[in-house]
Order: C-alpha cells, then structure tokens, then sequence
C-alpha cells in the first residue's frame, strides 16, 4: 500500500497462501518519521505480554518494522515501550518482532507499520499472541488466591477493638471474592483441551487479579491503623493525630501508609532552608467536620522564638489517577487506581471522612540568622463537631547555613512554557501573575527557563534580574530536531545572542549560557545529517561566542568523546542513563554531561522527588533536565480550597500521570506539589553536599540509598540518616562565613 494503505496484488511472500496480499507503506524522502498505518488492533488485557510478528521486505528503507500504542477506555493514547526489531535498507522478506506488555487502564492495542524517514516496506503475515497460558501467569494466580484465602482466614480470627465492623465487612468481601475465583478457575478447566481461552476469561483474569490485590492492600491498611491506635496517647478518642515523613505519600484510603503516632512531631533543619513534616488526622469512627490546624510559635530553653509566621500550614489534596503509566524505568510505589496526594493547598478548615487518613503539610522556613537550638511548641487540631487536640512539634536547627550560593550549586532546566499557562488563564494570565509563578520558582533554586521556545519572558533585563536571585541556567537561543544550521550562517541563533552574549560576557555570565536543541535525534551513526547540523551550530559558538555551549539531549552515548560531536563545546545529556567512564572523559575535555528524565510521576515513591539532586551529585552529573514544569493539558479548572480535587493527571503527561506538572494552577497564582517540595529539598541538600566537598568533608553517599539513577531507597528513613549525618559533619566542623 501506498501511505494510505493500498493492497499490492503481486509482492506476497512466495510461501504465503496464494490469495493473500501484502501490505506496502511507501515513505517519500522527508515525511516526518512519526507517520505508519496501523493494521490490527485488539483488547489489551492488564499484565499480559504481547508479541507481534511479521513478515517484511524492504528497499531503501529507514527504521522498517512494527510499532504499537495503547488506547484507555476513554480513548485518549496510552505510550507503551516496547522492544521490536527493525530493517534498514533492502532486505528480501524477514521476520521481524515486536513485544510489550499491557497494564491497569489500557482498554486496546493498536498495531502499527513503520517506515522511518524513507523508503519502501511490503508487510505479510501479520499476528499477535499473548502469554495468558503461561505457566508464570498461571502459577502468579494460584499463589495470588492463596494469599487471598489466608487473609480471609486471618480477617476472622479479627480480635482487635479497632475495625471489628470493618473486618466483618472485608471479610464478606473476601469470601464473595474467593467464591467467584473458584468458579472462574473452574471455567477455565472446562475448556477444550489445546483451545484457547476466549477473551471474555482472559480480561476476567485481569479483573481478580486487580480486585484481589486491592482487597489484600486495604486488609494491610486497616491492620496497619489498628497497630497505630495502639500506639496512640488518644486511642479512645474519636480521632488520633500522628506523624509522617515529608518524602511518603500519606494515602487518603485503600493503602497502607507509613506514619507514626509517638510524639512529639520532629523536624531537623539548618539554617537558611525550608524542613518539613507530616501531621497526619484519622478520624476513628465518625466524620471530622471543618477541621482546623494551626501552629504556635516555637520557642528553645535559651529563650529564642521561631515564629509561627515562619511556620505553614498546607492540607494536602487528592489527584484521582484512572491509568497506570507503562514506562518502568523507576519503580512504581503502587498500581493503584485512585486518589494520590500531590497539591498542597492553601490553610482551610476541611471535613475528613471516618475511616480516612489525611495529611497536613507543616513546613518550617528557617531564617538565616535563627540561632542554633531546638525549638519546641504544639499543633492544634481543632474539629468543629470533636474535642481539639493539641500535639507537641519539635525543631532542631542546627549549627550549620545553606550557602546563599549565586550562582546556585544544583543546575537545572526543567521548562516554564507560557503557552500551557496562557492557554489555561486566558485573559487572566497577565504580567502580575506571571510574576507570580516567576518568585514561586525562583524561590525553589528552579530555573526560570523554556526549552522549546524563544520565550518572550527571555530577555537581557529578566536575566539580569534572575541571575540576582541565583539563576545558573540561561537558553539564549532554540533549535528544532530538524533544524538545518550551515556552517557560517544562523540567524536567529547570532540575532539573540548579539542581544545577550556581550551583556553576559560583561558579568562574567557565559558559563550559563546555552543553546539548546537537536532533542532526542537519534544515533549519530544513523542520523548523521542532524549531528552534522549540531557540530555545525557549535562550531559557530566555538569560533565566535568562546564560552556558550550548546545544550543537547540527542543520544550520542559516547558523549562526544568517540563521534562526530568530539572537540565541541556541547553539554550532553543523556535520557535516564549516566555512564560515568565517558562522562569523566567528557568532562576531562571540558564538555558538561547533564542526565534528562521524562517519567517523574505522581505514582513513583516520593521520596525519589527528594533524591534527584542526590543522585546527581554521587554521579558527578552536570546538571538534571526535566522537559516541563506546568504542562497543564486539556485540564481547565484551577486548584481551589476542595480535598479530592477536579484535576485529571492523566490528561496532564504525555506519560500519565502527571509527568512534566509539578506546580499547579490555582485561582490566584501557583498550588506547589509534595513532588516539587520534595525536590526542592533535595536541591537545599545538594548545596549542602556541594559546601561538604568545599570543607574537604568526605561524605560517602551509599548505595543503599542510591545506586544510580534508576535503583535507590524507597524507605525515606535511609535517607533521613544519611542527612543527618551530612549535617552533624557541617555543623562539627562548621566555618564563619
């Protein structure tokens, strides 16, 4: 077929039946490699493996082969990564391969042909198959439903005073649940043997595997809240307050969280950052109605006062996540469907459901000259239809300053595009609320800075602004992945950079400056023509703009030290893999290697938000990129005073759920997140790790915290140790500033 899709009547592989036609995608020279005509589609059936095969004969083709996407129910695209083979070239007819896997909130798959940016390929026998009959799926059943039976066992031998009702219940639910896997089972032994399982018993298996791990999840959290009713001072109360770490996720419901009821509530800060914590409120019995939280001043046994105004208190609301993201380079926390705290809203008196746990964020910003101590006050917890409780807090402030480092230690672009804000506010999106978002960013040591476009917020006055505050990131000017540069000729990028590059020269600025583009462009060995465009663009800086660098995340994984891109000033940053033996020669040669991630959601651990810039820093990377910070896609209503918020993070990430959003728009100005406050203080952490390797203090960041980038703690207490230890060494070998 052409690139519409017509049949060839004569180019069928001479094995093949004699009545069938192969299919033949055409792909003139220059048409955008996304294009492909999709063949077979089909259920996609949660945790199943699927491969594809077909036969195909190319000429003169680039990238020949089968591709597949998935589809949720509610029909928007789902991106899956598979593994597939590919031709290049001519080649008589092949085999060619390509396999995924389908997970919770995929509803189809659809197939695709590919041809790459040219060429001619004949498709044939085109087939998917799944293992449902696998001996691993079979057995991972079996061993779920005896989990299942135990549980049910366990659930009535109930003897705890907490949750007697509540077991009885899960308890019915349970049964019911064993009763219909005993007539599924019994279904699928009454097949015909050697037939295959229809499809209707194959989505059935997925549906009680989903629902039995839920069930087995909820009965771990209702054993969890009675082991912390135990535990509470107020366990005859009709609520219990306690506390959580600033880097778990505090579920509202379904799953077990991670949270203690021994008090006082403790935070460990230095002086200079921003240290939080987690009050967490479940109501026992009965709904908590127009909840409100406040804080008191802090004060120490030597008579030194922490404000309350240096205290805030931010209820955290709920996202409703309806897929699970498919891309696994870093751990999912759950395949949980449901509602996931991230915003952290503005102080409001809320309501809390029976049975829910909500948390409270209370964080601490530290003033530079606040005296060393520790610093203790009280929370009150003051329902309006229940006693008010009042819990004790705890603040250490250490000896020991975050540098007020300018510019900041940690670089980072993670990208502000005004287009997603313009497109939400509308006429509401003026110079005052940008403004807004400008000081919430900076604030955070994040980089106010796009990738994608030439910004009109990008001029010489913002950036002499910005840099005042610390900024150590500026594109001056972007390219396009196809973009075409000659060698002596490039316009747009001399235009910007006669504007900034003798402003920047002047301050003593130009180790911030960059040119971006080329992303993600491929191999070099096969997309020779794009790196040649990208040395030409960087020679042009080498020659004219001594200082500049381009910035790239094209795979060249060599990192210029074996490829078309050695002797360049270009910093490299590759896609969620750093390797550090050419990194090092990179660096030695004076390139910069940065590391760039495009799956940072919601439903990861949280306390991976609060170890990037650890990671960073034991990887010896230059920089960390992100591709965005406020992609607020097809979302339209702003975050408000509401717990179980209307926003859809499945519609906000190109990887669901919410992967480039991390600030949300509220009604009047920026709504932060548990991930962008976890980052955030993994960027203070940096700067303290950065001020540790100035003193000479060696500080040996474990691998039982992070390996690399992908392979870290999930237990934030690992982390809390090895940040206590860095502040103990800072503040037993401390130095006037």
């Amino acid at each position: 077929m052409d690139e519409r899709g017509s049949r060839c009547r004569t180019a069928a592989r001479c094995d093949a039946a004699p009545q069938r036609r192969s299919l033949v995608l055409h792909q003139p020279q220059g048409r955008p490699s996304r294009s492909a005509v999709y063949i077979i589609t089909g259920p996609a059936v949660d945790d199943l493996n699927y491969t594809a095969t077909a036969w195909v004969k190319t000429r003169d083709a680039v990238e020949a082969g089968l591709r597949v996407r998935l589809k949720a129910a509610e029909g928007n695209w789902i991106d899956v990564e598979p593994t597939f083979d590919t031709l290049e070239g001519t080649n008589d007819w092949t085999k060619v391969n390509c396999r995924w896997r389908s997970y919770a909130g995929a509803a189809r798959f659809i197939l695709f042909l590919r041809v790459g940016v040219k060429g001619k390929a004949w498709f044939d026998d085109i087939q998917v198959h799944d293992d449902f009959e696998s001996a691993a799926h079979a057995s991972a059943f079996t061993s779920l439903h005896q989990d299942l039976a135990a549980t049910l066992a366990t659930a009535r031998r109930w003897d705890h005073p907490f949750g007697a009702e509540l077991a009885r219940d899960a308890v019915a639910r349970l049964a019911a649940l064993d009763g219909q896997v005993a007539q599924y089972t019994a279904q699928l032994r009454s097949l015909n043997p050697g037939s295959d399982a229809p499809v209707e018993l194959r989505v059935r298996r997925a549906q009680l595997t989903q629902t039995i791990r839920s069930a087995l999840t909820g009965i771990r959290r209702l054993a969890g809240l009675g082991r912390a009713i135990d535990q509470s001072e107020h366990k005859d109360a009709k609520y219990i307050a306690g506390w959580a770490s600033s880097a778990v996720h505090v579920f509202l419901r379904d799953c077990p969280i991670d949270w203690r009821t021994e008090m006082p509530g403790r935070i460990l800060a230095v002086k200079g950052e921003v240290e939080a914590t987690q009050l967490v409120l479940f109501p026992i019995k009965r709904d908590l109605d127009e909840v409100n939280v406040r804080v008191s001043s802090l004060a120490s046994p030597a008579g030194h006062v922490l404000d309350e105004t240096q205290i805030s208190v931010s209820p955290v609301g709920f996202v409703k996540t309806t897929i699970v993201p498919l891309n696994r380079a870093v751990p999912l926390e759950h395949e949980y469907l449901g509602w996931w705290p991230d915003p952290l809203l503005g102080n409001f008196a809320f309501d809390v459901a029976a049975g829910d746990t909500q948390p409270v964020w209370i964080a601490v910003t530290v003033p530079r000259d606040q005296p060393a101590d520790i610093y203790t006050g009280h929370v009150r917890i003051e329902p309006a239809n229940a006693t008010p409780q009042v819990v004790p807090l705890e603040v250490e402030i250490a000896d020991v300053l975050l540098p007020d480092s300018n510019p900041w230690a940690f670089r980072n672009l993670i990208s502000f595009h005004p287009h997603f804000a313009r497109t939400f506010y509308g006429d509401r999106w003026t110079p005052a609320m940008q403004e807004k978002f400008f000081e919430f960013l900076l604030d955070r040591r994040v980089n106010v800075v796009s990738m994608y476009q030439n910004e009109a917020y990008e001029t010489v006055e913002n950036m002499k602004r910005f840099v005042a505050r610390g900024q150590n990131t500026f594109l001056i000017h972007w390219y396009t992945q196809t973009a075409i540069v000659s060698e002596t000729d490039a316009p747009g990028m001399r235009a910007r950079l006669e504007a900034f590059y003798p402003v920047m020269k002047s301050m003593n600025l130009l180790d911030r400056a960059y040119v971006y583009g080329w992303d993600e462009i491929g191999d070099p060995g096969k997309m020779h023509g794009m790196y040649g465009e990208l040395a030409h663009a960087a020679n042009i800086l080498k020659r004219e703009y001594p200082g500049v660098s381009v910035l790239t995340a094209g795979t060249d994984d060599t990192y210029g030290t074996d490829s078309p891109l050695t002797n360049l000033p270009i910093a490299f940053c590759p896609n969620m893999k750093f390797d550090v033996g050419h990194a090092r020669q990179a660096q030695a040669a004076g390139n910069q290697v940065w590391w760039y991630d495009v799956n940072w959601t919601i439903d990861q651990h949280l306390v991976r938000s609060r170890l990037i810039a650890w990671q960073t820093f034991k990887l010896g990377a230059d920089g960390y990129l992100m591709w965005a910070i406020n992609r607020w896609h097809k979302n339209d209503k702003p975050i408000g005073k509401k717990i179980l918020t209307d926003w859809n993070p499945t519609l906000d990430g190109v990887c669901p759920n919410s992967s480039a959003m991390y600030v949300y728009p509220g009604k009047d100005g920026p709504i932060t997140s548990l991930r962008l406050e976890n980052f955030r203080d993994g960027i203070e952490d940096y700067e303290l790790l950065v001020e540790a390797r100035r003193r000479g203090i060696l500080i040996d960041i474990t691998d039982d915290l992070t390996r690399d980038l992908t392979q870290y703690t999930t237990d934030p207490a690992v982390l809390a140790e090895h940040r206590t230890r860095l502040i103990r060494a800072l503040a037993g070998r401390s130095t006037q500033r």
